[in-house]
């Protein structure tokens, strides 16, 4: 009797503990990643003057060609930076959009949309430029929204802070 009754003591306590603990977490929500700001005109001159892009010819990216060439609402985005290709002779690009509240998803969509179309297009062109748009990065850090085609991709996305 006694070896029964310790043994439910013992499951009796190990309920309250699984009790306690989903009660603690949720009640206590993981804590918010901390917000993120990023001086976007800094970070254009720390790639351009670090990378590839300060070397070539490009036009700048803006909220009007963000719309004409992402496909992208203006309402969308708060601010943008970015370089893109005047002509189809390379295929490296950058773009970050700061993203107004809650539309970081739907910019990341557009530019996923965006990079598939973009693969397409270099797919019988030219192979090297090709290989180069399949290793794109898209990604986002905190408001902020990626799409990067480039040689320094990598070391773009750690700038990104």
């Amino acid at each position: 009797m006694k070896k029964n009754n310790i043994i439910l003591a013992i499951v009796l306590i190990a309920f309250v503990i699984c009790v306690a603990l989903v009660l603690y977490f949720r009640l206590n929500p993981k804590e918010e990643e901390e917000a993120i700001n990023i001086d976007l005109n800094s970070l254009a001159e720390n790639i351009n003057s670090n990378t590839e892009f300060g070397e070539m010819t490009m036009q700048n990216v803006d909220k009007v060609s963000l719309k004409e060439t992402f496909d992208i609402e203006e309402e969308k985005v708060e601010e943008v930076i970015g370089k893109i290709p005047f002509i189809n002779v390379h295929s490296s690009m950058y773009i970050i959009v700061k993203a107004n509240a809650g539309e970081t998803e739907y910019i990341r969509g557009k530019l996923e949309e965006y990079g598939l179309n973009y693969e397409a297009q270099w797919e019988k062109y030219l192979p090297e430029q090709y290989e180069l748009v399949k290793k794109r990065k898209i990604g986002v850090k905190g408001d902020y929204v990626y799409f990067i085609v480039s040689d320094s991709a990598d070391e773009i996305v750690e700038m990104i802070k």
